[in-house]
């Protein structure tokens, strides 16, 4: 009987998102830790006793260089995506880089032709693009079943202590809605309803420079309006409403993660499509990603290259029209 291969996982960056994703490394088959790494080594050898990885590390650069290691994800703060990318990368790594993957399209460009050059694998991590439901809502609107399109309506929103120094509210850490969460209805407007032809927009910029909340309508033909809200001033419902021709289709709440989606006929027939229990849904990127590597693809159909570079265009242009610029 032939051996089934493991697939040796590093991670850079240990905070919570760290912790989330480790957790549901146990779900994805063949998958083993083999690496943590974090400035501070104390918390490095903390995350290693949690999930039984089989080293820690002080530094980026030694986790990057281990010959053992076959994929890093890289879940530090967004505005250090881009250098730590780079080096896995650099090092040859495979590299699954948490949202945003760089704070410009620039930045998002350069990396993925540093990977083809390379020829190494690098996705972003937009995991929401891989949970079933939002993936079965995708199929709802592409095939059309109730009709086309009538309007739209995705948020992000959560009450933020105010905390000037911290990753949500300094400049210098990339803060502000939009890249913390504001990516999210973006993106699955640019999934779900394609490119828009105009966008507009009204944004609360705060003391330390950065936006707070945003409004951002795209808009496109036939009068159809996209309405996409991120704030960190309040909760908000966090979900995907549809409104077509022939129903409704609601997505969450929190439909960036696994969520529940309720489909209602025009003939008030309801259809409930429970999310999954299992794990916190970051172990579908996570297998996605095994597969291709083992598989020697340099990116994802799913997630690709080009779909992120045009994910960083579209914040790129929400963020000069409320002149926040990183």
């Amino acid at each position: 009987m032939q051996q089934v291969k493991q697939t040796r996982w590093g991670i850079i960056g240990l905070g919570n998102i760290a912790n989330t994703f480790a957790s549901d490394l146990a779900f994805v088959p063949n998958a083993i830790l083999h690496a943590v790494a974090s400035r501070d080594l104390n918390k490095a050898e903390a995350f290693k006793t949690t999930y039984a990885a089989n080293k820690a590390y002080s530094s980026y650069e030694t986790l990057a260089k281990d010959p053992d290691i076959d994929i890093i994800y890289i879940a530090t703060p967004h505005v250090f995506h881009f250098e730590n990318a780079k080096l896995c990368i650099t090092y040859g790594k495979a590299v699954l880089c948490e949202k945003p993957m760089g704070m410009n399209a620039n930045q998002v460009t350069e990396l993925c032709d540093l990977a083809k050059k390379n020829k190494v694998f690098l996705m972003e991590a937009m995991w929401t693009a891989f949970l079933p439901n939002f993936n079965r809502l995708m199929e709802l609107v592409d095939s059309e079943k109730l009709g086309k399109v009538i309007s739209f309506k995705a948020d992000f929103g959560f009450k933020a202590d105010f905390i000037p120094t911290s990753r949500l509210f300094d400049k210098n850490l990339g803060g502000g809605s939009i890249l913390d969460i504001g990516i999210y209805p973006i993106f699955a407007c640019l999934s779900l309803l394609k490119k828009p032809t105009s966008i507009t927009t009204n944004a609360i910029i705060g003391q330390t420079g950065v936006d707070e909340s945003c409004i951002i309508n795209f808009n496109y033909p036939k009068s159809l309006k996209a309405e996409l809200k991120s704030t960190l001033l309040e909760n908000t419902p966090t979900e995907i409403y549809i409104q077509f021709e022939q129903g409704v289709a609601i997505l969450g709440p929190n439909f960036y993660g696994p969520s529940d989606l309720k489909v209602i006929e025009s003939d008030g027939n309801e259809i409930i499509y429970p999310k999954n229990t299992q794990g916190s849904g970051y172990q579908f990127e996570a297998t996605h990603v095994q597969e291709l590597f083992h598989n020697k693809n340099i990116e994802s159909s799913v997630m690709s290259h080009a779909k992120s570079i045009e994910l960083a265009t579209y914040l790129d242009i929400v963020l000069q029209e409320i002149g926040v610029i990183y």
